[in-house]
């Protein structure tokens, strides 16, 4: 189980995210009610199933805290199920189970609407039967992986005489599509070790989507190596079902195994996304899926063969094994 996090004051909007994949979860944030800053929000990403229990603690009884919990439609679902939330204690609690997947909102206010002061909020959460997929044996379990100078993430053997160069996004239909000719050439060359396979994350289609989706893998990999090829599966898998939505990276986490919370921390500093599209905009990547080379250890290039320049789009599958082949060795 996991929860996503947007803090919202009433001026500022401030942004954190907490979460982890487990069956048993809390969650412990900090808020102040200022005179000008009269409540705060929270919204919570939340699955049907969930059991949450919201508790506020005020720091000095000069506040009393009211707690409103609202549905992803905007309608208040309750407020404080504990009636001695006034007059001094400055405790307040909610327990709900959540029926509909969404984005739920929680505010804490000052029941006075007077009296000011900080408080924690502790998010206490459960969800049974968590179950999560098993991808320890993805397809490119025993292929070399490496990454290049810039960090982009590489199959095959290194001393390949080309690299095939895919700039793609999870979420482009076009990617789909053309992923079962990339599936080929790894299958035929880079498992022989004639080709190695450098993958560019280049959002397009899945905008912000993309960009969080490859922080998260990316940060998989530095928590445990191989996780950057078994998010790539994943996530192709869950634009193709149909599931490649909000929810995606708290799926990603708990399909992997590892902590939500530790990867949503891990991706404010992840960079390899911007990396590779700068990398690709500097060699005159427009869209998805594009293919470009590397002939040993030279510069990325479009194909040309007989005549035609391949910049634009998907390359067949015959150009590429003719451009495979011809870069062998005699």
């Amino acid at each position: 189980m996991s929860i996503r996090i947007i803090v919202f004051t009433l001026v500022a909007c401030l942004l954190f995210s907490f979460a982890a994949v487990a069956q048993e979860e809390e969650t412990t944030l900090q808020g102040e009610i200022t005179a000008t800053d009269p409540y705060v929000d929270f919204n919570i990403s939340l699955d049907v199933g969930t059991t949450i229990v919201l508790t506020t603690q005020a720091a000095s009884p000069r506040l009393d805290t009211l707690l409103i919990l609202f549905a992803p439609s905007g309608m208040m679902i309750t407020a404080n199920d504990d009636i001695d939330t006034r007059n001094g204690n400055t405790n307040a609690s909610i327990t709900y189970t959540v029926e509909t997947n969404g984005s739920y909102r929680v505010r804490v206010r000052s029941f006075a609407g007077a009296s000011t002061g900080s408080f924690t909020l502790i998010v206490q959460s459960s969800l049974e039967n968590v179950v999560a997929v098993d991808v320890s044996e993805y397809a490119y379990a025993d292929i070399p992986q490496s990454r290049t100078e810039d960090g982009a993430f590489v199959l095959g053997d290194p001393d390949a005489p080309i690299t095939i160069i895919e700039f793609a996004d999870w979420a482009c239909p076009h990617c789909q599509d053309y992923k079962p000719t990339i599936d080929q050439i790894i299958e035929a060359y880079v498992v022989t070790g004639q080709a190695n396979y450098e993958f560019r994350m280049f959002p397009t289609a899945g905008r912000e989507l993309t960009l969080l989706a490859g922080q998260f893998a990316e940060c998989a990999e530095m928590a445990q190596p191989g996780a950057f090829w078994q998010s790539y599966t994943l996530l192709y898998g869950y634009a193709e079902e149909g599931s490649y939505n909000n929810d995606l990276v708290r799926a990603l986490a708990q399909d992997l195994g590892l902590s939500y919370s530790d990867l949503l921390t891990c991706s404010a500093d992840a960079t390899q996304v911007q990396t590779d599209v700068g990398f690709g905009r500097e060699s005159g990547v427009a869209g998805t899926p594009a293919i470009m080379v590397r002939y040993g250890e030279g510069e990325a290039e479009f194909i040309t063969i007989f005549e035609q320049t391949y910049d634009r789009g998907a390359v067949p599958l015959d150009v590429l094994e003719t451009v495979i082949a011809n870069a062998q060795p005699e």
